[in-house]
């Protein structure tokens, strides 16, 4: 598991090994989910602010009082805005795909930060979905957006 100071530290790097673990473990979300919740309580940490700050307003909303664990209920009322920002034909991470950018995780990494205008203490979920990007392929990972299936069976 990708440790929480690589998310800060080293986000490409934590890209590629949550890239890695997916491929692991037959595609399952499982890791992506963890490596979420690392991220969101790096960023409750550094930035002073709850996980649901990062959330539109209308998910923030939903997103209280959850029990889920926080990783997996992030990823599921993100998905929209993720699909949204991230699986539109000629959206800026589709364009990057195209162009080779999204066979790491590691060269998604920023590409997610932008897209999803996510502030620079979120980087760590950014690399979270770029390393989920990166070894579901975009297609893929858009699908599992669109239906909002993204519990840890999926992929």
């Amino acid at each position: 598991m990708t440790s929480p100071q690589t998310f800060t530290q080293n986000p490409e790097r934590a890209a590629d090994e949550i890239q890695s673990e997916i491929k692991a473990k037959g595609g399952s979300l499982e890791a992506v989910h963890d490596a979420l919740e690392a991220a969101l309580n790096s960023y409750e940490a550094s930035a002073g602010l709850p996980p649901e700050s990062l959330l539109p307003e209308e998910a923030r909303q939903r997103f209280l009082g959850r029990r889920l664990k926080k990783g997996a209920s992030f990823l599921q009322e993100y998905s929209k805005t993720i699909g949204e920002n991230l699986c539109k034909p000629g959206s800026a991470l589709r364009r990057a795909c195209e162009a080779g950018a999204g066979t790491t995780g590691s060269g998604l990494v920023f590409v997610v930060l932008t897209a999803l205008s996510l502030p620079l203490a979120a980087v760590g979920v950014a690399a979270a979905i770029a390393g989920a990007i990166a070894a579901l392929g975009i297609d893929a990972f858009c699908r599992c957006t669109e239906s909002k299936d993204v519990s840890p069976k999926n992929a």
